[in-house]
């Protein structure tokens, strides 16, 4: 549990005890009144007003002045009583357990000489009154008979309840912090497991880039040891095919340097008003012959008036990673095309990556974006690393934006993008 998190239980733990602690300082209060003992009645009217203000005031007050301004109210108000009452009704008793509230109502992100101090408080007004023998006024108001008749069952019935109130506290924390610690294990697990997809997949995706590589490499260098000469346009195609995939292991590094950064410090935004079109264009000049090669059409169909805040860089570079997965997945004569959406919500802008091919499997879309996900070409012939959706989404999420995958896009795959609109 983090800090924070256990900061606001405390809080809520706070705001029930108050809630629960008055009934019992009111019945104090009437019994106190009912048997003419003013100082003890007034003792118990005292912690109950630093009760009843600590609810009037819960969200109008800082937190910590309200808890520390009904933990003294209390403390004086039990001081009084216990003056006040003889000794046989044990009231001095209700000082040791109110020394354990701090312990269970302050965080330790609050200042500590605080809450050491509401916790020796009590304690020492419970040794001054037992140093002078709890005789500080003239006569006690309860004397012996009424403090063992009736003030000696309402402290053991406030006791034992303050006691249970905190155990039932102490025991949801307890369930909490379990509960926690196995949704971190499981987080864990999971993430190994993926590590290890990743790790597998990776492999394989690698050994074909290498073997391209190595293949044409040999045949060089064979060819050069054999002293055949190797004509031009054959050292060309067989250069090109090394420089291919060459380009191909320089990306799938560069990935997992961006997945590290990802893990660490995130990503430095610098937004800035862009006209998609212009930073579209270009990509559609990068990447045309790519998607030539491959049979595939790529359009680009978004208005010219088109403006949001983003930093450009950073979309660039999630528009071709979608563009680049819909290349991989799209069958040759399909196409490609990059849309703005029907209409901007709620101040953002749409734009979508949509292809015919196959699409993502239906129900699974939401994992398209876990890190390492392939969702089940890990082991088939189309090479990935499954880190490129996640980081398209941690990107788009760094600039204030959302990515999402359409559903109910039937005709292929449509990957959205929106992204806060530049204001006029």
């Amino acid at each position: 549990m983090s800090l924070d998190a256990d900061h606001r239980r405390r809080l809520e733990h706070a705001s029930g005890l108050v809630r629960f602690l008055l009934p019992f300082s009111a019945a104090w209060a009437l019994l106190s009144l009912f048997l003419s003992a003013y100082v003890s009645a007034l003792g118990a009217t005292i912690a109950s007003l630093g009760f009843v203000f600590a609810i009037l005031f819960e969200r109008r007050i800082p937190s910590l002045w309200l808890r520390s301004i009904w933990l003294l109210t209390t403390d004086l108000g039990m001081f009084l009583a216990t003056i006040a009452t003889h000794p046989d009704s044990y009231t001095a008793f209700l000082l040791v357990f109110r020394a354990t509230i701090p312990i269970s109502v302050f965080s330790p992100k609050e200042p500590r000489l605080l809450r050491w101090g509401l916790v020796m408080t009590p304690i020492l007004i419970w040794f001054a009154t037992w140093w002078v023998g709890f005789q500080v006024l003239a006569d006690f108001e309860i004397g012996e008979d009424l403090a063992r008749r009736f003030f000696a069952p309402l402290t053991g019935i406030s006791v034992f309840a303050i006691l249970l109130f905190e155990f039932a506290y102490y025991d949801r924390l307890h369930q909490s912090q379990v509960a926690d610690l196995e949704a971190a294990k499981r987080a864990s697990d999971q993430a190994n497991a993926s590590k290890d997809r990743f790790l597998r997949s990776l492999t394989h995706d690698m050994r074909t880039p290498l073997h391209t590589i190595t293949g044409y490499t040999d045949m060089l260098v064979d060819a050069a040891h054999a002293g055949e000469p190797v004509p031009a346009d054959v050292v060309q195609a067989r250069s090109t095919h090394v420089l291919a995939a060459s380009h191909e292991l320089l990306d799938m590094i560069d990935r997992g340097i961006s997945l590290a950064a990802l893990s660490g410090e995130g990503f430095d935004v610098k937004p800035e008003t862009v006209m998609v079109q212009a930073l579209m264009a270009d990509l559609v000049q990068e990447l045309a012959p790519r998607c030539e090669a491959a049979g595939l059409t790529l359009e680009n169909r978004l208005p010219d008036d088109l403006f949001l805040v983003a930093d450009p860089a950073y979309l660039a570079v999630a528009l071709r990673q979608l563009i680049e997965n819909a290349l991989k997945f799209c069958p040759r004569g399909g196409t490609i095309w990059v849309e703005a959406g029907a209409e901007a919500k709620a101040g953002f802008v749409e734009i979508a990556v949509c292809d015919d091919g196959p699409g993502f499997p239906l129900g699974r879309e939401d994992r398209a974006f876990d890190p390492f996900e392939r969702l089940g070409h890990a082991m088939g012939e189309i090479s990935g690393s499954g880190i490129g959706l996640s980081l398209v989404r941690a990107q788009i999420e760094a600039m204030a934006g959302h990515v999402g995958i359409d559903a109910s896009y039937s005709d292929g795959a449509r990957v959205w993008i929106r992204l806060p609109a530049a204001t006029a």
